[in-house]
């Protein structure tokens, strides 16, 4: 891009940053994140968002976790999600209560942050915590979006 004289916006950066995440580039993502200023692009809630699970994603929850604490806004739940899904995937537990209280102050009608946390607390026994998120869906009228898979069929070529 910059070869060709095009100056990359933030909806490039949030492309390469999502790409960085689902592949493990945890260096990669951080150069491309800390260079975004120098492109005039001031990283917003989903840049943040990437970056969180992208450092989540390959096991860094400490520094994902100092991430949300260091960001010029308040994370909201698809930011937090992002590091529940990361401390699910590594056991980090421990984490969980450190951000307890973070967690307490969500608010969101996206069932899949409830879904995450639920899911952790009976991952580990812990159904107390597990029924009084559910309660809270329950009150929100949440219900967890059942799985699907979907196959197109080339019908036009086909002798069907």
């Amino acid at each position: 891009m910059l070869e060709s004289g095009i100056k990359p916006n933030e909806v490039t950066f949030m492309n390469i940053l999502w790409a960085c995440s689902h592949s493990g580039s945890v260096e990669e993502g951080k150069v491309y994140f800390n260079a975004m200023r120098d492109f005039g692009v001031e990283p917003d809630s989903e840049h943040y968002d990437c970056m969180v699970d992208l450092l989540s994603r390959t096991g860094y929850i400490d520094e994902a976790y100092q991430m949300i604490h260091s960001m010029p806004f308040p994370a909201d739940a698809s930011i937090w999600s992002a590091l529940l899904n990361g401390c699910r995937i590594h056991k980090r537990t421990d984490m969980i209560n450190i951000i307890e209280k973070d967690l307490s102050d969500i608010s969101t009608s996206d069932p899949g942050y409830y879904t995450i946390l639920s899911n952790i607390y009976a991952e580990e026994g812990n159904w107390n915590k597990f029924g009084k998120v559910r309660s809270v869906m329950d009150g929100y009228d949440l219900r967890k979006v059942p799985g699907y898979s979907r196959i197109e069929l080339d019908t036009e070529n086909s002798l069907v």
